[in-house]
């Protein structure tokens, strides 16, 4: 029962209770259940092998977890997490990778669209037929500049002739560099630019913290996906600690206490991260939390 215990105490704390949290642990429990069954990280069992059977196959039965790791609301969660990604796709079923990715690469390209409806209004895929009604029209404005030249003759001085050819010259080559831009640019559809966004994605490690992640924090369009698809931390761990905390404080030795005098030393309690004192500021520190920029200066002073 080991795996089953960790995993729930992983999914009820406040730092990874995201809705893209859950499908992934399912998976891994499945995985460390299905090693423990077949003597892989243990000895073989002899007496609660049927329980192990039981506890595996009611977690992906139809009125467990077997219609949630079908819901597309649930894969998109934990793909566009940075601690999951599409790495536990290979775990669960490798033959959905693919139509779980393509459906990333459409969200994200709508998303592209909305951060930017002009320009993707006017990209489009160049076809054929677009490229045979462009062609000429690039080869008639080339033609068109090489009319507007001017003729140098031969009677004239040939540091005068360089001098009069040169400009016209240099602006025809920028308008024809100007044209191929003009014509290459809606070559990248809002599709291209999210498989690449998918590529970076996949070929970046995952994270174990959000804010360590160079590719998600990088990208807008990564974070707005982030927000749409996975809720916000639901935990009563929160709320457990504070009265955990009231315990540790209302002793018996305390018991006529003054409810003021409490609920500040309670606040002070609550709040001691944000504390620069020596022992609270390392424990600030291993807890990866930013101290108050007031009371860090004040007790700057102080020393």
């Amino acid at each position: 029962m080991a795996p089953i215990a960790i995993n729930l105490d992983i999914l009820q704390g406040d730092r990874e209770s995201y809705l893209g949290s859950l499908l992934p642990h399912i998976v891994h429990l499945k995985d460390d259940l299905t090693k423990i069954r077949d003597g892989i990280s243990n000895p073989p069992l002899v007496y609660t092998k049927e329980l192990l059977e039981v506890l595996l196959t009611r977690l992906v039965a139809s009125d467990r977890f077997g219609q949630t790791l079908e819901n597309i609301d649930y894969q998109m969660a934990a793909c566009f997490h940075p601690s999951y990604k599409l790495n536990w796709i290979q775990f669960w079923d490798p033959e959905k990778y693919d139509g779980i990715r393509n459906h990333m690469i459409t969200m994200v390209a709508k998303e592209i669209r909305d951060q930017d409806p002009e320009e993707h209004s006017r990209s489009r895929p160049v076809t054929a037929e677009l490229r045979s009604r462009t062609e000429p029209a690039a080869t008639a404005s080339t033609s068109r500049g090489m009319q507007s030249i001017p003729v140098c003759d031969d009677d004239d001085d040939d540091d005068v002739a360089e001098k009069r050819c040169r400009p016209s010259l240099a602006q025809l080559y920028n308008k024809i560099k100007q044209a191929t831009a003009r014509e290459e640019a809606p070559k990248r559809s809002s599709i291209e630019k999210a498989r690449e966004f998918i590529d970076m994605w996949e070929n970046t490690p995952a994270s174990e913290n959000l804010m360590d992640d160079a590719a998600f924090l990088d990208s807008q369009v990564m974070i707005n996906l982030f927000l749409a698809t996975n809720t916000g931390v639901v935990s009563s761990a929160a709320c457990e600690r504070f009265f955990s905390q009231g315990k540790d404080i209302l002793r018996a030795k305390r018991e006529r206490m003054t409810p003021n005098l409490f609920e500040g030393v309670m606040f002070l309690r609550g709040n001691g991260h944000l504390w620069a004192v020596p022992k609270l500021r390392k424990n600030r520190e291993s807890a990866h939390r930013k101290p108050h920029p007031a009371l860090e200066y004040l007790a700057n002073e102080k020393c």
